[in-house]
C-alpha cells in the first residue's frame, strides 16, 4: 500500500465515507479514487494537498464524535 492510499483509507474510514463521497470531495470520479485507493495511480498535487487538509479535519472531527454503537 502506499502512502496516499493508506491516508485514503483512514479518511474513508474515520468520515464514514464511501469512494463516491471521497470522489465528490476530490471533485474526481469514483473509479480515480479506487485507483488512488488500490495504488494503481496517484492523484495530482493538488489533491494531495487536498488529502492533508481532509486528514486533519478527519483527525480533528474524531476526536469528538460518538464512535458507531454497531463498530
Amino acid at each position: 500500500a502506499t502512502a496516499v492510499s493508506m491516508q485514503l483509507s483512514h479518511v474513508a474510514s474515520t468520515l464514514r465515507l464511501t469512494n463516491g463521497g471521497l470522489a465528490r470531495l476530490f471533485r474526481a470520479s469514483p473509479s480515480s479514487v479506487r485507483r488512488w485507493r488500490h495504488g494503481d495511480a496517484s492523484p495530482t498535487t493538488e489533491r494531495i494537498h487536498r488529502l492533508y487538509e481532509l486528514t486533519v479535519v478527519s483527525d480533528l472531527l474524531s476526536q469528538v464524535m460518538e464512535p458507531d454503537a454497531g463498530a
